[in-house]
């Protein structure tokens, strides 16, 4: 999400993205559980390529709503979904495109 986010800051520099959010760095996920008292903690990194055929195809799923990106582009006026779109694109290109994705996981005992 990326290239979502710099073509977002580009429009607009005061926008946060997810990256802030808990959970989206490392060690995060680790105190959470620890909080909570669960032990013999450990954390992972997952990390996979998406493919995407088109730009469209990767550009459909904000216009739903989901996630902390989907909550931007649904909070805009149609004007601002159409920019947002050309910064995204600009930057992506019409396709086929590869998006490493990544995300951490945590395991632990109770």
């Amino acid at each position: 999400l990326s290239a979502f986010w710099d073509a977002a800051r580009s429009i607009n520099p005061d926008v946060i993205d997810e990256g802030v959010l808990t959970g989206a760095k490392q060690g995060d996920l680790r105190e959470l559980f620890a909080a909570v008292g669960l032990s013999d903690i450990e954390e992972t990194l997952l990390e996979a390529p998406l493919s995407f055929t088109s730009f469209e195809e990767w550009w459909a799923p904000f216009e739903l709503g989901v996630g902390p990106a989907g909550d931007l582009v649904t909070s805009l006026d149609p004007d601002g979904v159409v920019e947002l779109r050309a910064a995204c694109h600009a930057l992506l290109g019409d396709g086929p495109f590869l998006i490493d994705a990544a995300a951490w996981t945590v395991v632990g005992r109770v």
